[in-house]
């Protein structure tokens, strides 16, 4: 909220229209949100701000495996675990060639996690499921510049706008992401989300998705110039001429 304070029309736009319920989720359908206190919400879109700590308890596990989040390891059919225990071998071969200085960190304590790491294309995306985004679950340092792509991302996938490859290459790219998580951030990149200093990578790569490129400012610039937030606009604004402004839902 504080970010929306700046702008002079948020008590009129905002602040006099929105409704607070103070309750937990019980259940999500199409169109519906039902409280654990019995009241029931229509609703044409679901946004979910779960602050610092990814609040995901009201998925029960079938959930959870199907969108990719993390859940009980023994979740699941064994040839889905099977299938990810050879994809995430093949990533950290991949990932120790690539990089052989995180083949042999310093001594660290291991983080013991009891969940599987998420596993969503781009950061974002369920590998079966098309229809729902999981934005906002990355540890990064620039959260303003992620939440800003990821967004932008979101509406040209919804409008049908970005080529997705098949389900096999974007299960190699995700075990590919989770290695590299783990290996480059060690105790803290275990759940496979962690980018906090590949945010302006990850910017460039959604925004490559989209197909976009005037946020680019030539080699030797994009090296050694800072990234502000006017490239995204630029990038937004790219975006709109080509597809048509009317177009965008």
């Amino acid at each position: 909220m504080g970010g929306l304070l700046h702008h002079d029309d948020f008590f009129d736009l905002v602040a006099k229209n929105v409704h607070i319920y103070r309750d937990d989720v019980a259940s999500l359908t199409d169109g519906v949100v039902r409280l654990t206190g019995g009241e029931e919400l229509q609703s044409d879109a679901i946004l979910c701000g779960t602050g610092w700590t990814p609040s995901i308890q009201f998925f029960d596990e079938e959930e959870k495996v199907r969108l990719g989040l993390p859940h009980d390891p023994e979740a699941g059919s064994s040839s889905t675990r099977e299938k990810w225990e050879k994809l995430d071998a093949a990533a950290d071969k991949t990932t120790t060639t690539t990089y052989p200085l995180l083949s042999d960190p310093p001594p660290f304590r291991p983080k013991i996690t009891r969940t599987t790491p998420y596993r969503l294309y781009q950061g974002m995306l369920p590998l079966h499921d098309p229809t729902i985004i999981m934005m906002n679950h990355i540890v990064t340092s620039n959260k303003l510049l992620a939440a800003e792509v990821q967004a932008m991302w979101a509406v040209a996938h919804f409008d049908n706008k970005i080529k997705h490859p098949s389900v096999e290459e974007m299960e190699e790219r995700i075990a590919l992401w989770v290695a590299f998580s783990r290996r480059r951030y060690l105790s803290t990149g275990q759940e496979g989300n962690n980018i906090v200093f590949e945010s302006i990578v990850y910017a460039d790569a959604l925004l490559k998705d989209m197909g976009l490129e005037k946020h680019r400012k030539g080699w030797w610039k994009d090296l050694v110039e800072p990234f502000w937030p006017a490239d995204l606009g630029r990038a937004w604004k790219e975006y709109l001429d080509r597809v048509g402004a009317t177009e965008v839902k």
